[in-house]
């Protein structure tokens, strides 16, 4: 397998850490990417939709390497990022210590509609899309934002392979009750 390896964006100077043989991520984040980095037209709006706007609190679920929850550090006054495998999540670590993100706060969890246990299969070379899986080859933590009873959220990200409509469901009432602005993957 294919290790780890840093990354410094030029255009942002913002560290990531990337594979060579994950596809996806590489071209997006490695050496030969020009891009300033990912989804920016969209963390572009977010940025402008808060300018004038409370930004005081996001949830981050399905955030994988850090790429939004950098991002997201910079807008909002704190950031609750969500990653449950276990090689991603080490990433994660890594990538919020380095990028010195002092108001993100990472939890190795999958985030849905239920409260216990799920299998996820982890894709190395494609992180982007490990998904829960009944024949997965990890079993992590599951739980609801609504069970997590978080307050004044703004908005939430959801890049969940899948498992979008659970999320919501388990969020119901917490936005039911915060009216954060949602972005789905």
């Amino acid at each position: 397998m294919t290790k780890w390896q840093w990354y410094t964006n030029p255009k942002t100077n913002y560290h990531y850490r990337t594979r060579p043989d994950d596809f996806y991520l590489y071209c997006r984040f490695g050496p030969g990417s020009r891009a300033r980095g990912y989804q920016v037209q969209l963390q572009d709006f977010v940025r402008g939709y808060f300018k004038h706007r409370p930004a005081r609190f996001a949830l981050d679920v399905g955030a994988n390497i850090g790429i939004t929850a950098i991002e997201y550090a910079h807008i909002f006054d704190k950031v609750v990022a969500f990653e449950p495998i276990e090689d991603v999540f080490k990433q994660l670590e890594m990538v919020v210590e380095r990028n010195v993100l002092s108001n993100v706060d990472i939890k190795q969890l999958a985030i849905g509609d239920q409260v216990g246990q799920v299998k996820m299969r982890y894709r190395p070379n494609n992180s982007f899309a490990s998904s829960v899986n009944a024949k997965g080859d990890q079993e992590v933590a599951i739980t609801t934002l609504d069970a997590l009873q978080y307050e004044q959220v703004d908005f939430i990200k959801i890049d969940v392979e899948g498992l979008e409509t659970e999320v919501i469901a388990g969020a119901w009432n917490t936005i039911e009750s915060q009216r954060p602005m949602i972005q789905f993957e």
